[in-house]
This record gives C-alpha cells, sequence and structure tokens, in this order.
C-alpha cells in the first residue's frame, strides 16, 4: 500500500515538473513567433505599360506601372501592423500603403509612375512598427517595359503577339490597325499565364453586341471592335500573400491582387 502511495505521490510530482516547465516556456515560445521580422525582396523589376488612350489624351506616350510587379508585398506582416515614413528616392514614382486600404486590404506597397520610362530606378524605404518593435525595411525597383503575354494572337495567319508588347496590363488599351481583318482566329498565352476568356464587342447603332472568340473559329472584324482578354498569372510574385472574399468590385488594382488582368485591343 505504501508502494502504491509512493508511486502516486512521484507521478503527481512529475506532472506537475513538467506543467511548470510548458508555463514557463510558453512566453518562449510565443516570443518566438511574435519575433518573426517582417521583410521584403532586395531587389525587383517593375513593368511599365502603357495606353494609346492615355497617349491621345495627353499628347505623349503614356506609361504607367500597373501590373502586379508594382506592389511589393511583405512578409511576416501582422495586419495589427503599422508601416510609416514610407519614401521613394525617385520623385516620379509614388507609394500607397496598401495595408490601409478600405475595400481591398493587402499586406504590401503600390508603386505607380508618372512620366517614367523603362531604365530609371528608386529605392523604396519605409518602416514597420509590430510587435513592440520598428523594422527599417528598403527594395530597390528597376523599371522596364513590360513584354508581351501573348505568344500567339494571330488573325488570318498574321501573329501580332509582338505588337502588343506594354500593352499587356489591366485595362491598358492597344489601338492595332489589324489585316487582315477576317480569318481564323488563334490565342496562346505566354508561360505562367492562363487564358480565361476573349470577347469581341462591337458598337453598331448605339448598341453594344458582345460574343465570345474560341481559338480556332472564324471571325470578321470591323473598325471599331474591341477585343477584350482576360487572363490570370498562375505564377505568384514573391511574398505574395493577399487573400479576398468580398464582393466582386472593378476596379483594375483588385483583379491584379487576385492575380488577373485583362488586355483590350480596338481595331483601328
Amino acid at each position: 500500500m505504501k508502494e502504491k502511495w509512493k508511486q502516486m505521490i512521484k507521478l503527481s510530482v512529475c506532472s506537475m515538473l513538467l506543467s511548470l516547465t510548458v508555463i514557463l516556456l510558453l512566453p518562449g515560445i510565443q516570443s518566438e513567433a511574435a519575433a518573426k521580422k517582417p521583410t521584403c525582396v532586395k531587389k525587383q523589376t517593375v513593368y511599365l505599360t502603357k495606353s494609346d488612350v492615355g497617349r491621345k489624351v495627353l499628347g505623349k506616350p503614356y506609361y504607367v506601372g500597373y501590373d502586379i510587379s508594382s506592389y511589393i508585398f511583405i512578409k511576416n506582416l501582422s495586419s495589427n501592423a503599422k508601416i510609416t515614413n514610407i519614401k521613394s528616392s525617385n520623385k516620379k514614382i509614388s507609394v500607397s500603403n496598401m495595408l490601409t486600404e478600405p475595400t481591398f486590404p493587402s499586406k504590401s506597397l503600390y508603386l505607380y509612375g508618372k512620366n517614367c520610362k523603362p531604365g530609371e530606378t528608386s529605392r523604396i524605404t519605409f518602416k514597420v512598427k509590430q510587435g513592440g518593435k520598428t523594422y527599417n525595411l528598403s527594395c530597390k525597383i528597376t523599371l522596364k517595359m513590360k513584354a508581351s503575354n501573348f505568344k500567339t494572337f494571330s488573325i488570318g495567319g498574321k501573329n501580332y503577339a509582338s505588337k502588343l508588347s506594354g500593352y499587356s496590363g489591366t485595362a491598358m488599351v492597344a489601338e492595332l490597325k489589324i489585316r487582315p481583318l477576317k480569318g481564323t482566329f488563334r490565342i496562346k498565352m505566354k508561360s505562367g499565364i492562363k487564358l480565361e476568356s476573349v470577347r469581341l464587342v462591337r458598337f453598331n447603332k448605339g448598341k453594344t453586341v458582345t460574343k465570345s472568340l474560341k481559338n480556332g473559329s472564324k471571325v470578321s472584324l470591323k473598325k471599331g471592335d474591341q477585343i477584350q482578354i482576360s487572363y490570370k498569372y498562375t505564377k505568384k510574385p514573391v511574398n505574395y500573400n493577399f487573400t479576398y472574399k468580398g464582393p466582386n468590385y472593378s476596379i483594375p488594382g483588385l483583379h491584379l491582387l487576385k492575380l488577373g488582368g485583362t488586355t483590350v485591343i480596338n481595331v483601328v
């Protein structure tokens, strides 16, 4: 009987010691999890897109950094963190804090270029206040004209894919003299991009007629027609962390963050 009591006491003591050890270690485990430093890439290429409609309005080439590469995603950023002291060494490039975006917040910074040209650079610096600590982060960006998203975009055997360089951004309008106007339509996206849909929009006597264009189908285009090509990027950017379950607003930035895009082509 005494032996049983001794064993029970030993078990109780061991259990208490184990519980005490866990309690003592728990703050260390929690602090280790909370101590993860927010980080971003040290270097990033930001692709410029262009719009013929914008060029007509401004009277000069219109370049704007409006691409999924325009976002600097931040890793290990808590939802209650604060991003402050955002600076760009290139005054042509402004930076927005997407963490405070009211409609579709993202753990990222958004870059917007005005009158920028390929080859320009900028160092983006900012502070992150998180978990009682302040971290200094920076990223050097280099601007480059966006290559075409299309491997093939042809009408009647003529491939226009190379002419779409720079226009492969959401709502960046290309005005192309497509000749011939009749023939077989073929389209193929480059690696890392998935085609979602192709729509032919025709404006005729105040009415808008829309129909789907299928790969390999016969097409007959008219001047004034518009082709809208929607796609998704299957290759995610570094540190990509965007999640969204809200309404599907028709906002280009939201589509980009969801890894999608649209190229618009006006037939002239």
